[in-house]
């Protein structure tokens, strides 16, 4: 981290003068005792300022009043410690308490999803990660066609959020920036690259929600359409909570209709258990975002039965 001095002082206490997305500059009232030179300490709290200011300060002479921290980290606030010696008392002072510097926010990153409610609603839920200097974000959604629908504040530093989605079956994108007040001023970052929320399309057969195994040991289903997918990939495992893998890709929205003739090089058997989910997916650059199945059917001795996931991370499944 490069420092720099900066004789320009004013304020009381320990006050922000100058923030980029990267530096922070900062002045304080000089003591009026005699004293030594300043010894500073930055963190992103107070704790870890006190450390810093304890192992590795920076100092600086005691006839200047202000100065500068490069190489921070974007949208992010730090605690600064100063302290310095009382030459009348021989007491180490601080000056301030806990005070707050705060660089400019930066363009969100990670836009993603973490479920939708297709049936409870519909409702879209998204995340992203957090600017930690950020008061608040601001988020505008789009429909399958990249029409905005929705724009809207969060309340407070959130990074996870909700919005009411139009209909079930269907490909919604947002994106994000942050808000956030330096100096006084409220201060927008870049908007976020499109995240994309995908419903994830449950399976069914021409006679119900039931899955079976047909004549020679295929199984035959389709699977909901979502409208404005990319595709649908169908996972197979054995297991409930592991062992997964894609056995099949789909390619196209309208490409629903799914005929599996084996899985790990047999045929089905009609005595075994199977378990079964399928995940929409959207490309977009270089990116592939997908639905989270968070739900499965279980083939069991040619039943087929709608079960619900135990654990919430799907990558940990395959």
């Amino acid at each position: 981290m490069r420092r720099n001095s900066n004789e320009i002082a004013f304020g009381d206490d320990i006050r922000q003068t100058e923030a980029t997305k990267t530096s922070a500059s900062f002045t304080w009232t000089e003591p009026e005792n005699p004293h030594e030179e300043y010894y500073i300490g930055i963190g992103k709290d107070y704790i870890e300022a006190g450390k810093d200011v304890e192992k590795d300060p920076d100092t600086v002479p005691a006839d200047v009043t202000s100065y500068s921290f490069d190489g921070l980290e974007p949208g992010t606030k730090y605690s600064i410690v100063i302290r310095y010696k009382d030459l009348d008392t021989g007491l180490n002072l601080s000056i301030g308490d806990n005070d707050v510097l705060k660089t400019m926010p930066d363009k969100v990153q990670n836009p993603r999803s973490w479920g939708f409610l297709a049936y409870w609603g519909p409702t879209a839920r998204i995340r992203w990660d957090a600017q930690p200097a950020a008061d608040k974000y601001e988020v505008t959604a789009y429909d399958k066609n990249g029409k905005e629908f929705k724009n809207f504040e969060t309340i407070g530093n959130f990074c996870n959020e909700e919005f009411i989605a139009d209909k079930n079956n269907e490909v919604y994108s947002f994106k994000v920036r942050a808000i956030s007040t330096v100096l006084g001023n409220e201060v927008y970052g870049k908007w976020s690259d499109r995240g994309y929320v995908i419903p994830a399309p449950r399976m069914y057969t021409d006679t119900g929600h039931t899955l079976t195994i047909v004549k020679n040991g295929k199984l035959n289903f389709n699977c909901k359409k979502i409208k404005g997918c990319d595709g649908y990939k169908v996972y197979i495992s054995t297991k409930e909570k592991s062992g997964y893998k894609c056995v099949k890709t789909l390619k196209g929205e309208n490409s629903t209709s799914v005929v599996l003739k084996k899985f790990e090089g047999k045929k089905f058997n009609t005595h075994k258990t199977y378990y079964i989910y399928v995940e929409a997916y959207k490309k977009s650059g270089d990116k592939t975002f997908t639905s989270l199945s968070y739900e499965c059917n279980r083939l069991r001795n040619n039943d087929g039965q709608r079960i619900q996931f135990r654990d919430e991370d799907p990558e940990k499944r395959k």
